[in-house]
Parts: structure tokens; C-alpha cells; sequence
């Protein structure tokens, strides 16, 4: 980047590439459970839980993203994923449950 804007267009990255790093943790957990529920054969769950996961972030971003600029998009992927992990994480419970893979009493 070269100009006169070109030390705030490398803030304004430099802000959302750091908040983009934590976050990132998310959807490594997403993948990895969307890869349990594909194993068991549950595609359309997986799809499920990937368009809710895309809305909630369309949403949280028209929402955030005029307020705090992209770093609201970012707190929008984070939010999405988030929503989606809470989702797998009960409907993972209840499958297991179902199934007879948990035994917890």
C-alpha cells in the first residue's frame, strides 16, 4: 500500500488481521466437529449448521460494520462461529446421547 492513506489502511488491517488471529480458534472447532457429523453421516445437519453460521454473520455484519468499521466484521465472523460451535456442541450432545456413544449419567 503507497499514498497517503497507506499508514491508515495498514492500522485499520493490522487491527482486524489481530482480532482475525484469536478468533481463528472458532472455526477450527467448527471444522473439526463438522468432520464428526459428516463421519456419521449427517450432511444435512453440517449444511445446516454452515447457513446458519453464514447468516448470523451477514446479519451481525450489516449491524456492526457501520458502528466499528471492519473491525465489525470481524467481531461478525466471530459471532457467527460462535453461534454455530454452541449449536454443534448441543446437537453433538443429543446425537451422541441418541446413538449410545455417552455415557454420562
Amino acid at each position: 500500500v503507497t499514498g497517503e492513506s497507506a499508514e491508515s489502511v495498514i492500522a485499520l488491517g493490522t487491527q482486524y488481521l489481530g482480532y482475525m488471529a484469536f478468533f481463528y480458534i472458532l472455526p477450527g472447532l467448527t471444522n473439526g466437529m463438522q468432520g464428526f457429523f459428516r463421519g456419521m453421516g449427517k450432511m444435512k445437519l453440517s449444511a445446516l449448521n454452515t447457513f446458519i453460521q453464514a447468516s448470523i454473520r451477514t446479519v451481525a455484519t450489516f449491524i456492526l460494520a457501520p458502528i466499528f468499521g471492519i473491525s465489525g466484521i470481524a467481531f461478525s465472523c466471530a459471532i457467527g462461529w460462535s453461534v454455530m460451535l454452541i449449536f454443534m456442541i448441543f446437537k453433538c450432545y443429543f446425537l451422541c446421547k441418541k446413538e449410545s456413544l455417552l455415557t454420562i449419567n
